[in-house]
């Protein structure tokens, strides 16, 4: 079966200074920019704002289905609400995971394949996995792998920082997927070319910081 599916994302935003829309393209291209990474992040670089806690996938998913049906997505250029792209079949979510050598965390699985492939979320949306498109998560996998080859000399942007959730503007948000917890970064590029300087711990578990947003529906949060 094939990857490709069918979505609609549409993110906006027009206030941008000059060198943070060069990064931001940088990024987008997938090449030229010369992220300045390491295993783990130093702690003086970034502010928790939400406390963990123990989660249930089952509560968590079964919360986030109904927040999509009561309030759903708005489209920012229409202003109109949409349906989020349906779930993935799990098969899928693995054929993803055979593609990019990549292990997605539990509840993530879940996500794809239980709630919807994308489209919903904090801010502008969670990233769709797999689709048509090419704003997906295979899409900006593939991206940063083709930018850490066209400069294997250079620092490596890290497979385990996971495209997620666009953020508005400049800014996204990216799952460090080295554990179940997935913590959740956001992501500024700014006029600074440290990525350090880029990363701010936005919650230490994805399913709290869904959770969340789940169980406070007026909360927009956007760029």
């Amino acid at each position: 079966m094939s990857l490709i599916r069918s979505q609609t994302l549409l993110p906006c935003c027009t206030r941008r200074t000059r060198k943070q829309a060069h990064n931001q393209a940088m990024i987008r291209s997938g090449g030229g920019h010369r992220f300045e990474v390491a295993e783990s992040f130093p702690a003086a670089r970034i502010s928790p704002s939400l406390s963990d806690r123990t989660m249930n996938n089952a509560d968590t998913i079964a919360d986030l289905q109904r927040r999509i049906s009561v309030f759903p997505p708005i489209d920012c250029v229409t202003n109109l609400t949409v349906a989020p792209p349906p779930p993935l079949a799990p098969a899928l979510v693995s054929e993803f995971e055979t593609a990019t050598n990549l292990r997605l965390p539990s509840f993530i699985r879940r996500l794809y394949s239980e709630v919807a492939n994308g489209g919903f979320g904090p801010a502008y949306g969670i990233v769709p996995l797999i689709a048509s498109g090419d704003d997906t998560i295979l899409d900006w996998n593939s991206r940063y792998r083709s930018a850490n080859r066209s400069e294997p000399d250079g620092p490596q942007w890290p497979d385990h920082l996971l495209h997620f959730c666009e953020g508005g503007c400049v800014t996204t948000y990216v799952l460090d997927i080295r554990t179940d917890e997935a913590p959740v970064y956001k992501v500024d590029a700014d006029a600074s070319n440290n990525i350090y300087d880029w990363l701010h711990l936005v919650s230490p578990s994805v399913e709290s910081w869904l959770a969340d947003w789940a169980r406070h529906p007026v909360t927009q949060d956007r760029g």
